[in-house]
């Protein structure tokens, strides 16, 4: 075993539980240090994640790896989609080394539960314009089949000798493969690089008309301008 090349996942408590053990681990003063030894995390995929509910004092974020949070768009457990706050605290961190990917991947069609084989019944009240994926007594094969064509691809690409073709699967300037498209669409979000360097942010539409985000004078012609608080499904300190 390789311990300078891991990855880590976790379905919802254990999606944060591995945000929290990258934590722990990098803490100053840890005992883990001594019982593993020396480790390097290189990324964390994430299943349907909830956010703030271990440490409700500390915010715990994927800086420092590479990072892919799935969303499950029928979840009806964690319905806020919460590991979306995940993705979008991305946004604050500036200039980071290592400079790696995040992104997050809606899959249309799956609920919570199907990603877990000890739940057996769908948690899911209703999915808005799209039908649940199939499930025969308690267990959805298209949709285990989404989690294993995503979370291995991503896992193959960041840990170990980096493959960037099987990276493209998470960037949306690419196609979805075929294999993954035949069972049900999919949104994605991708940061190539964090901002800062190659990637800045050019405009939030957050502040006034006048200046843009990256400094540039704007003006507004035939269009009127409501600034609103973000959706409740994305983090408010972004």
């Amino acid at each position: 075993v390789n311990f300078r090349q891991v990855g880590l996942m976790g379905h919802s408590r254990g999606g944060e539980g591995v945000r929290a053990a990258l934590a722990q681990y990098r803490n100053t003063g840890n005992p883990w240090r001594g019982l593993i030894g020396p480790m390097v995390i290189r990324a964390i995929f994430e299943v349907a994640p909830v956010d703030g509910q271990i440490y409700r004092r500390r915010t715990l974020n994927a800086y420092g790896v590479a990072s892919m949070v799935l969303l499950p768009a029928c979840d009806g457990d964690v319905f806020e989609l919460d590991g979306m706050r995940v993705y979008d605290r991305q946004f604050l961190r500036l200039s980071p080394s290592p400079r790696l990917p995040k992104g997050t991947i809606l899959v249309n069609g799956a609920n919570h539960n199907f990603y877990n084989t000890e739940w057996q019944q769908s948690d899911s009240f209703g999915c808005d314009g799209t039908e649940l994926l199939k499930s025969d007594r308690g267990v959805s094969v298209p949709q285990q089949q989404t989690l294993l064509g995503t979370l291995v691809p991503f896992f193959r690409a960041y840990v170990g000798t980096r493959n960037d073709q099987t990276a493209t699967l998470f960037d949306p300037s690419y196609p979805i493969p075929s294999a993954l498209d035949a069972i049900t669409f999919y949104a994605r979000n991708h940061l190539r690089n964090p901002l800062g360097g190659a990637i800045e942010m050019i405009e939030s539409f957050s502040s006034v008309t006048g200046k843009s985000d990256g400094g540039f004078n704007n003006v507004i012609s035939g269009v009127d301008v409501v600034h609103m608080k973000p959706d409740w499904v994305h983090d408010s300190s972004v």
